[in-house]
């Protein structure tokens, strides 16, 4: 298990890098049989907890008052006598983790017992029991539950009863009254023992890893892209945690794989895999015959018993389908392998869904926080043989010049469907157009208020400038037509947080749009990005006329989207059929995104345009020919783009005079880019001639030419002097000979400055920006971009040299 530390706002360090644990490993006696109902002899067992965490945990529940992290880090420290690892939230969600799963393990179990147990709204005492009081209290725990499980013979639904708990909660606090181990761990004066007592017989009996995730989803306050995996589970099964971040699990039963990542796209990977079809005999056995049809009657019946509602895929049929955890209402998914004995023991008031996959290798169990997620067989998406569903694109050496060479053939393609119709965008046009034509209705019925916005455009960095053309370029054409574009930021920080965040130095305000059944269209080139997908969600309350304009249609924003009451026919969904695009220098998805943008410009203007009523309500000042104009230069658009690349739109490398150029012009930015590192080689093998072999020339020379001359040697020594003080100006110079550039140019590190309309300005500074990402800084450049027609003179001409 792995987790990156890209864009994390903390600073990345190795202690706070992922999978993290509280505290190390320990071994303890264990009681088994807890999943077959029939507890056995205790055993010494290796104990520890890890977690791969993304998003943050901010407050956790204790003693009915929420506790900050720090607050809940001191408290880890004291109970565990363990001091934090890192600093990092993710080892504090390891430790309450920790805290929590403690099935079969007495010590643990009188840790969360004394934890949990006594009310404490004042919070913990300075002096909490140390370990070796829990391990000494647990022995007398195990003393008191071997005569209970002795005379109930193991039966687990005996020892668990009402009944049998009630009896082994007196027992346990009687045996632990007056001892020096009972009295640190009652801190009520006698009267916490038997609420530890209880707490602790819970813990041991239910608190699993299931139950254990679940628990902690409860008491937590923030987001949660979570795995946590125990080692007394880690033989069989972990557990998925997704609430604020996003999580997916795909199973594919003719490989005998189930992945699951944070990432739609991620699980993905092993589309068109199959695994070697050798006989097998244990859990992860791809074959699947009439012999192994008594494994699959025993996983269903294991499921049976351990849900109240059962959903199972374990058939010859069975294909490779992905489930997406419910991240806005939160939901727990435990993954088990062994269908020997059923998935978990938790029990209660909790309804659980189970869904065998892998023909019932392996079994999803299901925990929804909020049970808005809908039926789980609606919930499942297909992924092999899915004409909505593209695979992963193979593996690049190069993602970036992929992405270049692809712009013609993708941009071509998004035309050629738009003109054909037979993908899904020109519906959604439809729809989307049919929505604002009911939106300008209630408008000039006078049913709308005076603030009413008619579309609104969001989106994040690359995704949202293009919008703001967009909304710009209809706000232009349709001037009564009431258009905004912000940031999906922006929005979240006003209306999606407890405390509203004013957004300064923009429009936008509490009171200042009127939002109610907006038309809304999101850019997000992955349909993943937190705002965008935030926002996705968070609109919903104010309207259902949401669209989204993303890279295909399976993406995280889609599916929310796809969630909404639909009729037949209502696409929500815009499709630049780019597909994932690891590179994160964007090229493709830009020019694609604007294409179909573009596209849906077109459609909007062709609908009103042709209706008089329409044009009077817009005040549209747009003709016919303005709108044939328009399409042409689209058209023309393929057609620069492979001249431009050297590409034709079938990927066929054909270079043209127009790419030539431009590589040419590449080619001489990059002696300008690598001027210093090319003069710093030259100074430094320099240096180690002079130095370390024939020595410095000058000085040489004098000793050859005037040996017996004390000014000539020192006159000499001089001039070295003089060439090691300049030897980087006259390296550079010596570069600018011979490659024939101007001597007189600025030394040092380049600039680039972009003039252009914004969105190219931006988009363009970004991707330059990202391409020298990882460059040392005598290898990089400074990006800045300005718009001709208004600040670049102001801003950047006197950098001009």
């Amino acid at each position: 298990a792995g987790h990156t530390r890209f864009a994390t706002t903390s600073k990345a360090t190795l202690d706070g890098t992922h999978p993290h644990q509280w505290s190390p490993a320990a071994v303890l006696d264990v009681y088994p049989g807890f999943r077959e109902g029939k507890i056995g002899e205790r055993v010494p067992r290796t104990v520890e907890t890890f977690v791969t965490h993304n998003g943050d945990f901010d407050f956790f529940e204790l003693g009915g008052r929420a506790r900050d992290l720090g607050h809940v880090q001191n408290l880890l420290e004291l109970v565990t006598s363990e001091r934090r690892p890192t600093t990092v939230d993710s080892c504090a969600v390891a430790g309450v983790c920790e805290l929590i799963r403690c099935q079969g393990c007495w010590p643990h179990a009188l840790r969360y017992g004394f934890v949990f147990g006594p009310p404490r709204p004042w919070g913990l005492p300075d002096n909490a029991p140390k370990p070796w009081v829990y391990e000494r209290a647990g022995a007398v725990c195990a003393g008191v539950f071997e005569a209970h499980r002795a005379a109930a013979d193991g039966d687990l639904a005996t020892l668990a009863s009402p009944a049998g708990r009630a009896s082994l909660v007196t027992g346990i606090a009687a045996a632990l009254l007056g001892t020096e181990d009972g009295k640190a761990l009652d801190d009520h004066d006698g009267r916490g023992l038997g609420a530890v007592a209880r707490a602790a017989v819970d813990g041991f009996f239910d608190h699993d890893l299931l139950r254990s995730a679940v628990m902690f989803l409860g008491g937590a306050k923030g987001s949660f892209g979570l795995c946590v995996c125990n080692a007394l589970d880690a033989q069989r099964q972990v557990v998925l945690v997704a609430r604020g971040q996003t999580i997916s699990v795909a199973a594919y039963p003719d490989a005998g794989l189930v992945l699951y990542g944070s990432e739609q796209a991620a699980v993905k990977a092993a589309l068109g895999v199959a695994a070697p079809r050798t006989p097998r005999t244990n859990a992860y056995a791809v074959e699947h015959d009439d012999s192994e049809s008594d494994f699959d009657e025993t996983a269903s019946k294991a499921s049976s018993k351990e849900s109240n509602f059962s959903v199972g895929l374990g058939t010859e049929e069975e294909k490779a389908s992905r489930l997406d955890l419910d991240d806005l209402g939160g939901e727990v998914c435990l993954i088990d392998w062994d269908g020997s004995s059923p998935a978990s023991t938790a029990c209660g008031e909790v309804a659980y869904e189970t869904l065998a996959v892998c023909h019932g290798r392996a079994t999803l169990t299901l925990f929804q926080e909020s049970l808005r997620a809908g039926p789980l067989r609606r919930r499942l998406v297909r992924l092999d043989r899915n004409p909505l569903i593209g695979p992963l694109p193979a593996s690049c050496a190069d993602e970036v010049a992929r992405d270049l060479s692809d712009l013609p053939g993708v941009c071509a393609r998004l035309r050629d469907d738009w003109r054909t119709g037979h993908g899904l965008n020109r519906l959604t046009a439809h729809n989307l157009a049919r929505q604002l034509r009911a939106r300008l209705a209630r408008r000039a019925e006078g049913k709308l208020a005076p603030a009413a916005v008619d579309l609104v455009v969001t989106g994040c960095e690359v995704s949202l400038w293009l919008g703001e053309q967009f909304a710009a370029d209809l706000a232009a054409c349709f001037p009564r037509l009431a258009v905004r574009c912000v940031s999906a930021n922006k929005l979240l920080g006003l209306w999606g947080q407890d405390f509203p965040i004013p957004q300064t130095g923009h429009a936008l305000a509490d009171d200042c749009w009127d939002l109610k059944d907006a038309l809304v269209l999101i850019v997000s080139h992955s349909g993943g990005t937190f705002g965008s997908l935030a926002v996705s969600n968070l609109l919903q309350a104010s309207s259902d006329r949401l669209f989204v304009v993303t890279s295909e249609w399976d993406t995280q924003i889609g599916k929310q989207l796809r969630k909404l009451d639909c009729k037949m026919f209502e696409s929500r969904i815009f499709v630049t059929g780019a597909g994932v695009r690891p590179a994160e220098p964007c090229s493709l998805t830009v020019a694609a995104t604007h294409c179909l943008l573009t596209l849906i410009l077109e459609h909007i203007t062709l609908v009103i345009v042709r209706s008089r009523e329409l044009r009077e309500q817009t005040g549209c000042v747009l003709t016919e020919a303005s709108l044939s104009e328009l399409d042409r230069c689209a058209r023309d658009n393929v057609g620069a783009l492979e001249a431009i690349t050297g590409f034709t739109r079938d990927g066929v490398s054909r270079p043209t005079e127009t790419s030539k150029e431009l590589r040419s012009t590449g080619r001489r930015w990059a002696d300008h880019v690598l001027e210093a590192p090319r003069a710093w080689a030259l100074c430094a093998l320099y240096v180690l001639v002079t130095v370390a072999g024939v020595g410095a020339p000058c000085s040489v020379a004098a000793a050859r030419v005037l040996p017996e001359s004390f000014v000539a040697g020192r006159v000499a020594l001089v001039l070295d002097a003089l060439v090691y003080v300049f030897l980087g100006e006259i390296m550079t110079a010596l570069l600018r000979l011979v490659q024939g550039r101007t001597l007189l140019h600025r030394m040092g590190t380049r600039s680039i400055v972009v003039g252009d309309v914004p969105w190219v300005a931006q988009s363009v500074e970004a991707y330059l920006s990202k391409l020298f990402a990882c460059s040392y800084a005598y290898a990089s450049v400074h990006v800045y971009g300005a718009n001709p027609g208004d600040h670049l003179v102001h801003r950047m001409t006197h950098r001009v040299v």
